[in-house]
């Protein structure tokens, strides 16, 4: 466990990670309406498998506001292919849970036994540029959030509803 806040960056190395439990950002670990605490996955090949698909099993359990998970931008290495972090193998994909201004962007959530992204209580998401497959039930669901915005997305071949808004007061901007 670390202790990160606001403007914190945590850079995730071209690699497998097979999660043994939930990545978990909880409320201390937020950062700030100045500056949002940032996690970067390579753009050469991150995978992120929670490998296990029980009820509650997620690959990122996003629990504080103001937290970006996303892949990098990289320009340095002309010719090498790059590609979105996978989130892959979990009952969720991405959990974000009472979070407010959460950012997730260039991500591919897939093959999850639920939801891709499971919006839970949390307001103002910012959800950009995204592949969202083949999940086992909605590929976005949002639950009692209001106000977000999913632009720029491929939400695709899931189960059940591609984006489904349930219980939110207002609706959610979407421009795909």
């Amino acid at each position: 466990a670390y202790d990160l806040g606001p403007g914190d960056a945590v850079k995730i190395d071209t690699g497998l990670y097979t999660l043994q439990s939930n990545v978990v950002v909880s409320t201390d670990d937020g950062g700030s309406s100045e500056k949002a605490v940032v996690f970067e996955g390579s753009p050469y090949g991150v995978t992120v498998d929670r490998g296990r698909t029980d009820a509650g099993d997620c690959s990122w359990l996003i629990a504080a506001d103001h937290v970006t998970v996303r892949t990098a931008r990289e320009t340095n290495l002309v010719g090498v292919a790059q590609r979105w972090m996978i989130i892959r193998g979990g009952y969720y994909g991405v959990r974000v849970d009472h979070a407010d201004y959460c950012t997730l962007e260039r991500l591919e959530i897939e093959s999850n036994t639920n939801d891709g992204i499971y919006v839970y209580y949390s307001n103002y998401l910012n959800c950009r540029n995204n592949l969202v497959r083949n999940n086992g039930d909605e590929g976005v669901y949002f639950s009692s959030s209001d106000s977000s915005l999913l632009e720029n997305n491929t939400v695709v071949c899931n189960a059940d509803n591609q984006v489904e808004l349930g219980y939110s007061s207002s609706a959610a901007t979407l421009k795909n």
